[in-house]
């Protein structure tokens, strides 16, 4: 992994506004930072990136199907009583995920 610097591209904040990016900054810190990129090899995105991500996913999967079949792990997630079926018809019916991210920290 190779770290590059870069300039800030011109007016990225007001872009980043348009488009509904609103949180540049948290807390008085910057959040995102336009200063460096990361240049990855293609192995080391496929094995140190893509392959434990993937492995991630998959568990994720496996406890929600374990999650949706017991009461008291839905409680335990604070899923509402009102939305467990919805929860649990929507996985059966392996309805895609909305949205999923993990924030992993790379040493490599």
């Amino acid at each position: 992994m190779q770290k590059i610097t870069l300039p800030e591209r011109p007016d990225w904040r007001a872009h980043a506004e348009e488009v509904g990016f609103t949180f540049a900054d948290m807390h008085g810190e910057p959040y995102w930072d336009e200063s460096s990129a990361y240049a990855l090899s293609l192995e080391q995105v496929e094995n140190d990136i893509e392959d434990p991500s993937t492995e991630l996913h998959s568990m994720c999967r496996e406890a929600v199907a374990e999650i949706i079949a017991s009461e008291e792990l839905m409680t335990r997630l604070a899923i509402p009583d009102a939305h467990r079926d919805l929860v649990a018809e929507s996985w059966r019916r392996g309805d895609p995920e909305i949205y999923g991210r993990f924030d992993l920290a790379y040493d490599g």
